[in-house]
């Protein structure tokens, strides 16, 4: 038997063994956290999208999409119904790169998967049910590529907005000075107290810091307070950033031209769709080492492939820096989307969906999802060009319009000037699916782009606001003139009538484009010209024209002044006006209005048909909530709409 003592010994030193494992344990838990998870097997860029590198799933064979164009129809049978369910869940679960992250943001996607359940026990299920739950249990994701059509079109996707009020200033002591006003209430030289958050740099003389003074909001902004020495605090207008009113004439996707013998490299989209012309795109650079300024005008660019613009880069520069972490998901779903592409259509991705297609059998048989991720390479080395770049961009630079924003950084002398981009692009390279009984067609990003300066919604920050609809004119003279050069305010005039007669960059003086509707495949737009041949009065119309091949159509408008009712009257003409096949059946002319939750209200007449000129008259009143109204017009099926002797008159 052993001594007590011997036993009281051996219990103590037992016990502070224990305690110092323990502590060492706790410590190596705390510092090395590798001991605790698999997390540090994730670089840290992406810990906040991804929570584990693979795992097994399922695996469910898609639906081909379809050659032409479908419709969704209203009912489905309980079995359709729970397939269709079924698939949804598969394809969220393993085919979108942003499920991870929004489930841990608090997206309940199993409530949304129970609730699409019941939903399928109640026959007949109403195809509109199914897409209302989705757009419920989704509508708090802020992901601009995630997307979803059938009866209805759902983005889920809110962009702060810059709202600014007509006054420039500049710093003055401890406050600001103002530059110049299209306020009653202040004058040049009037001293004002502005936050530094409600202040946005703009184009200044050398030497000078001028501001426009405004906002950032996903709400309408239609007014805020600022201090004046003189007045005492004064409520001040706000209005959307005017560069959303720019128009640069065109419908060209690649364009190189001389403004003030300053090169202007227009690019209005990186779809591969259009890739002979995005290779001129690509090759102009060899044309430009030796400018002094060159203005990379990507507004509008909603993105497509960024393979063009970093070769454009490291042609100019030779050197393209990675300031964007990526990370692409693997699943048999994302594979097999791929391998039914058809590679006749878009050769440019031949070589990676003819890779996929010797992948997809292997992830057939042995299902499971996986990442691969890549943080961005810190290199701090500059590029070779001499000159300066500036790029133009508004919010709907999106994608890989914004992987162009951040390449255009690795320019020694670079400048991003216009307003904050889309912000869409942390989930990105979008796979389409369709649910094979709803016909219901989802947009799943299968990637992520991450960079720490631009944030989903709020996108790129300028070096430079523009509060104008004639940016490339501003610039110009900023360039030219940089120590004379004051920043010209947009201020609206208040317009009449449309004149026809006068037309500039392909559409009548002081009517606004923009990308409009579009179905179906191919991009064959709906025209706009000018017409000699059938007048009203005077010696042009506006001639609206489409064909049975018409896919896509221009919105145009002319803003109308704020809290006014309005009357407008025009002369009309038609011929032969008709809906073919799945053709958007519009034809109208007329007032929008938009109200501050973001609905439209309609004031317009829909043509079809054919009949000789008529005059036609169309009023609007001024309600409190509306937020804007617009005379429009859209033409997207086939015939001819003439327009002319347009005259607006207002009303109290």
């Amino acid at each position: 038997m052993r001594p007590n003592w011997l036993r009281t010994f051996r219990s103590i030193l037992t016990q502070k063994v224990l305690k110092t494992l323990c502590f060492w344990a706790f410590l190596i838990f705390l510092i090395c956290p590798a001991f605790a998870s698999d997390t540090p097997t994730i670089p840290p860029p992406f810990r906040e999208f991804v929570s584990q590198i693979q795992g097994t799933c399922g695996y469910m064979p898609l639906t081909k999409l379809p050659e032409e164009e479908v419709s969704s129809p209203e009912t489905l049978t309980a079995e359709q119904a729970r397939e269709d369910v079924a698939m949804l869940k598969y394809l969220f679960e393993t085919a979108y790169s942003g499920y991870d992250h929004w489930k841990r943001k608090g997206i309940d996607f199993d409530g949304l998967f129970a609730e699409l359940d019941r939903v399928a026990d109640q026959p007949p299920v109403s195809v509109k049910a199914i897409e209302k739950v989705v757009a419920t249990y989704l509508q708090n994701i802020q992901d601009g590529h995630l997307s979803m059509r059938g009866h209805s079109r759902q983005r889920f996707f809110r962009h702060r907005d810059a709202y600014f009020t007509d006054l420039l200033v500049e710093r003055s002591g401890d406050g600001l000075r103002v530059v110049d006003s299209g306020l009653s209430d202040f004058k040049t030289g009037d001293s004002l107290k502005v936050p530094q958050g409600n202040l946005f740099p703009t184009l200044s003389p050398k030497g000078c810091q001028h501001f426009l003074i405004g906002t950032l909001s996903r709400r309408f902004r239609n007014g805020m307070l600022i201090n004046s020495a003189t007045a005492g605090q004064v409520r001040v207008p706000l209005h959307p950033c005017r560069l959303m009113n720019a128009d640069f004439g065109d419908e060209s996707v690649f364009r190189l031209e001389s403004v003030d013998r300053i090169a202007v490299i227009r690019a209005c989209s990186f779809s591969t769709r259009f890739h002979k012309e995005l290779l001129i795109y690509q090759e102009s650079a060899k044309k430009l080492h030796d400018q002094k300024d060159i203005i990379l005008n990507i507004w509008g660019n909603g993105g497509g492939s960024s393979n063009y613009s970093y070769a454009w880069v490291e042609e100019l520069n030779d050197f393209v820096g990675h300031r964007v972490s990526s990370g692409r998901l693997y699943s048999p779903a994302i594979i097999e989307g791929w391998a039914n592409e058809d590679i006749e259509k878009s050769p440019s991705i031949a070589e990676m969906v003819l890779q996929f297609r010797k992948d997809l059998p292997e992830f057939q048989q042995n299902p499971r999802w996986l990442w691969k991720l890549n943080p961005a390479t810190i290199n701090r080395s500059r590029g070779s060009f001499a000159g300066r770049v500036i790029v133009l961009v508004n919010r709907k630079v999106a994608s890989s319009g914004e992987l162009t924003t951040s390449y255009a950084q690795s320019f020694p002398n670079h400048l991003i000037v216009g307003e904050n981009t889309a912000g869409i692009g942390a989930f990105g390279e979008v796979r389409t699916y369709i649910l094979p009984n709803s016909k219901i067609f989802l947009g799943m990003p299968s990637k992520l782009f991450l960079e720490k300066d631009i944030k989903e919604g709020s996108g790129y920050m300028p070096s430079y606001w523009l509060d104008t609809s004639h940016p490339i004119e501003e610039l110009a003279k900023w360039i030219r003139f940089p120590e004379k050069y004051q920043f010209s305010l947009d201020l609206p005039k208040t317009q009449t009538s449309l004149d026809c007669e006068t037309w500039l960059g392909g559409v009548p003086e002081g009517i606004r484009r923009e990308e409009g509707v579009s179905f179906g495949y191919g991009s064959k737009f709906a025209t706009l010209q000018p017409d000699e041949t059938q007048v009203a009065e005077g010696h042009r119309s506006a001639l609206l024209s489409g064909d049975a091949e018409t896919r896509s159509a221009h919105y145009y408008y002319l803003s109308m002044p704020d809290r006014k009712g309005m009357t407008v009257t025009f002369s009309v003409r038609g011929e032969n006006i008709q809906k073919v096949g799945e053709q958007i059946d519009n034809a109208y002319i007329g007032f929008v209005a938009e109200t501050k939750d973001g609905k439209s209200e309609w004031f317009t007449k829909f043509y079809s048909g054919s009949f000789d000129w008529q005059k036609e008259t169309i009023s609007i009143p001024w309600k409190a909530n509306y937020k804007k109204v617009v005379f429009s017009f859209m033409f997207s099926v086939s015939g001819k709409l003439w327009l002319d002797d347009v005259k607006f008159s207002s009303f109290p």
